[in-house]
């Protein structure tokens, strides 16, 4: 039995990336125009770190767990953000190794003197969000 594996467009995957960098003003500033609907002030700083919590359970209470995977992108948008603007990094998109758990994947990168040590902001609040769904408010 042969295995064939998938290969991935380069120059794809990097037009994906640079739009995926390209938008990312607007889309902080969209969540940071909900979260004000919401009564909640995001301030892209490690201190707001508890808003963007609140504002990540009542937007999982208002969508439900079935949008779990555009509010990850979403809210990780801005948690990697609040990273590179207070402790460095820069985003980054790894391709060098398709065996990497952040294969094709936005990161941040050059937040530690290890060099290819990455933070997965968008991974991270993936992780969150099912944790606290039995916890988010009821759906309206």
């Amino acid at each position: 039995m042969t295995q064939t594996r998938l290969q991935l467009d380069h120059a794809a995957a990097l037009a994906t990336f640079d739009d995926f960098l390209c938008i990312m003003d607007d889309q902080l500033e969209a969540l940071e125009d909900e979260a004000e609907v919401l009564g909640i002030t995001l301030t892209r700083s490690m201190d707001g770190l508890p808003q963007l919590e609140q504002l990540a359970l009542q937007l999982l209470a208002q969508h439900g767990r079935e949008a779990i995977g555009a509010l990850s992108v979403y809210l990780g948008r801005y948690l990697g953000e609040i990273t590179c603007i207070c402790h460095g990094g820069r985003w980054v998109l790894p391709l060098d190794d398709p065996r990497d758990i952040h294969f094709n994947q936005p990161v941040i990168n050059g937040l530690c003197p290890v060099p290819d040590v990455h933070l997965a902001p968008i991974n991270l609040v993936r992780a969150f969000l099912p944790r606290n769904a039995r916890e988010a408010p009821p759906r309206r």
